[in-house]
């Protein structure tokens, strides 16, 4: 009896483990003006197809998971989904446009625009991803993501890619919030749009 509670008990750990592995911090925002932090954010991705409830879960710049965000209770993650962490709702919903899929950390985290760790655990406090940017912050430089320019952030592409290596994962981007960072191109009708405006400037500009 006792190896059959054993095996069944491995086994929910596993599975946990398991659904835990796809989610991945997926994109993050921290080229801000000035040394405030309320336009920050960060974005978490579960790459499978299921929901995953992550709340207890913790978001910190330290290798220790006492430190950092604790995310509320009953946070979960949709298939296929993306949820923000940010440090302001408010900023997020008029800046960005974003106003469902956030959550607000406040004051408890701060990206440096030096360099960062950034660290994700589970309710177990073990890791479930990390990027590190910059100079690193206390991962050092090596296999660091490439620091962006301001305006910019570093993404994953495709979402949720994870080779454990920041610096081939992490690449600059336009910021996209709540959306994924793979660009599948312009449809047919946006397309049209374009060249019709290119036209109209073109002829205004030109005379042509």
């Amino acid at each position: 009896m006792r190896k059959y509670l054993f095996v069944l008990f491995f086994l929910v750990v596993f599975v946990s483990y398991l659904a835990a592995s796809d989610i991945t911090i997926n994109e993050v925002y921290y080229t801000v003006k000035g040394n405030g932090n309320s336009n920050q954010w960060i974005e978490l991705y579960n790459n499978s197809s299921k929901q995953i409830d992550i709340g207890g879960w913790k978001i910190s710049t330290s290798k220790s998971p006492d430190d950092g965000f604790i995310i509320p209770a009953g946070t979960t993650i949709g298939p296929k989904g993306f949820l923000v962490f940010a440090a302001s709702k408010d900023v997020m919903s008029t800046l960005w446009g974003v106003k469902n899929s956030v959550v607000e950390y406040g004051d408890a985290l701060g990206f440096s625009q030096e360099g960062e760790d950034i660290h994700l655990y589970n309710q177990s406090n073990t890791e479930i991803d990390a990027v590190w940017y910059g100079n690193g912050g206390d991962m050092g430089s090596n296999k660091a993501a490439k620091a962006v320019s301001f305006g910019m952030s570093i993404a994953r592409s495709p979402d949720g890619n994870d080779s454990n290596n920041p610096s081939l994962d992490f690449s600059e981007r336009f910021p996209t919030p709540a959306q994924s960072n793979s660009f599948t191109g312009f449809s047919q009708s946006t397309w049209g749009k374009i060249k019709a405006i290119y036209s109209i400037k073109k002829r205004l500009f030109f005379g042509v």
